[in-house]
C-alpha cells in the first residue's frame, strides 16, 4: 500500500521528502555531536553512570540519523534496482533503531531500579555496562543480520523455485518479476 502511494509523489514532492529527511538528520547529529562534546569536555558528569547510558542511547540514535544522510543515487541504481548500499543502509538503521530502543527500556529500568534500590546502579556498574552494550549493541546486529539473510534466502528461493513454494509463492514470484521489469 505504501509504495503505491509512494508512487503517486512528484518527483519534487519525493525530492522535498528526501531533503527533509535529510535536514532533520543533520539537526539531529549535530545535536548528537554537541551532547557528546559536552560529555567529554565536563569532567564532573563522567563520573555519573547513568550520564553514561544516556550517552550510549545517543551515539545509537546519531548512528541511525548518519544512515539517513547517504546519498539516494547509492541506494538505487539507473536500472530502478536496489543496490548493496541500499541493503546496508537497511540493515544499519533496523539495527541502530532497535538498539536505540533498547537502551531507551534499559535507561527505563535503570531509573526504575534507582528510585527501589539507589545504590544498586552504583555498586553493579560493570555489570550494567557489560548487559548495556551486549544488549543495545550486539543483540540487534544479531538480530538484523539474521533477518537479512532469511529474506534473501527467502527472495533467491521465490526466483529460483516458485512453484515449489505453492500457489501464493508463484503469485509472489510474479510480482517480483513485474516490479523488475517496469
Amino acid at each position: 500500500m505504501i509504495l503505491t502511494q509512494l508512487s503517486k509523489l512528484s518527483d519534487s514532492e519525493i525530492y522535498l521528502c528526501e531533503l527533509l529527511s535529510k535536514i532533520f538528520s543533520s539537526l539531529s547529529v549535530a545535536c548528537a555531536i554537541l551532547i557528546i562534546l559536552i560529555y567529554g569536555l565536563v569532567k564532573e558528569i563522567r563520573s555519573y553512570f547513568k550520564f553514561e547510558l544516556i550517552l550510549y542511547l545517543i551515539i545509537a540514535n546519531m548512528s541511525n540519523d548518519l544512515t539517513q544522510l547517504l546519498p539516494s543515487s547509492f541506494l538505487i541504481n539507473s536500472n530502478g534496482h536496489i543496490t548493496d548500499w541500499c541493503k546496508a543502509q537497511a540493515f544499519l538503521t533496523t539495527t541502530f533503531s532497535n538498539s536505540s530502543l533498547i537502551c531507551g527500556a534499559i535507561i527505563g529500568y535503570s531509573c526504575f531500579i534507582s528510585v527501589v534500590k539507589p545504590e544498586h546502579i552504583v555498586d553493579h556498574q560493570v555489570l550494567y555496562r557489560t548487559l548495556f552494550i551486549s544488549t543495545a549493541v550486539i543483540l540487534p546486529a544479531l538480530l538484523a543480520l539474521m533477518l537479512v539473510y532469511i529474506l534473501l534466502k527467502l527472495v533467491l528461493l521465490l526466483l529460483t523455485q516458485p512453484m515449489s513454494l505453492g500457489v501464493g509463492a508463484g503469485l509472489i514470484h510474479n510480482q517480483l518479476n513485474n516490479f523488475q521489469k517496469g
